[in-house]
């Protein structure tokens, strides 16, 4: 049995084999190609005069072969080099299906599992966002999430059994994301003449506007976070 360690290695190493598997197994060799093209004479076992057409074939077949597994030995090295430098890779980067901001934002929607209604309210929500500004929608509401996204927060530490305090802690890009679509859902709950999904679109353009209250929300965040700041390093003991 493997330790999970080497299982991982191996998972983690498993498509560069493939690749290097599939440049050393044997290719089609077109026939049309290997008769035009230019190949060396060399003398049969048998014969030293003649030439074999066998072997003319199999010296061309190990060529391509051994420029295959180079080819894919050099794309896995580019590969680690650009992992670990973080430069970008110079082979084509396939983007995601779904954008992740709006895959969270049809998450907190969607109510009773219904998740293609969800998707249709957050798609006219870009609808209406591209109506009412005459711009890309999907920058809009990105930057509207996070000019209100909080960075940090404060939660309740207990010290003794009588006495706790408020300890801030800064917000990773996903909860603080969370907070925000949050809040912006419960300012466009109420109902009204306007459906769900224009109330979305106005809401965001208040927050670019500045006159949206969600903005005091994340102020209010801030400023109990500045408040206890004196309590960041206090330690629990348990």
């Amino acid at each position: 049995m493997l330790s999970r360690a080497s299982q991982s290695l191996c998972r983690a190493r498993l498509p560069a084999a493939r690749r290097v598997y599939r440049a050393f197994t044997t290719l089609p060799l077109d026939s049309d190609t290997a008769v035009s093209s230019p190949t060396p004479n060399i003398p049969d076992s048998a014969n030293p005069h003649t030439t074999s057409n066998d072997s003319v074939k199999a010296q061309i077949k190990f060529e391509m072969n051994a420029r295959r597994l180079a080819e894919a030995v050099e794309e896995e090295r580019l590969d680690r080099t650009s992992e670990i430098s973080g430069e970008e890779s110079p082979f084509m980067n396939i983007p995601p299906v779904e954008d992740p901001l709006l895959k969270l934002f049809t998450g907190m929607v969607m109510k009773h599992g219904n998740r293609q209604k969800a998707s249709r309210q957050v798609a006219r929500t870009l609808l209406h966002l591209h109506a009412l500004t005459g711009a890309a929608p999907l920058p809009v509401l990105r930057d509207g999430l996070f000019a209100i996204a909080p960075l940090a927060a404060v939660k309740k530490v207990a010290t003794s059994a009588l006495k706790h305090i408020m300890q801030p802690h800064p917000l990773s890009e996903k909860r603080s994301l969370r907070w925000a679509i949050w809040w912006l859902i419960e300012e466009c709950k109420h109902q009204g003449p306007l459906p769900l999904e224009e109330r979305f679109a106005r809401e965001i353009i208040d927050i670019h506007n500045g006159t949206s209250a969600i903005l005091k929300k994340r102020t209010d965040f801030h400023t109990a976070a500045m408040l206890n700041k004196a309590h960041v390093m206090h330690r629990v003991r348990r």
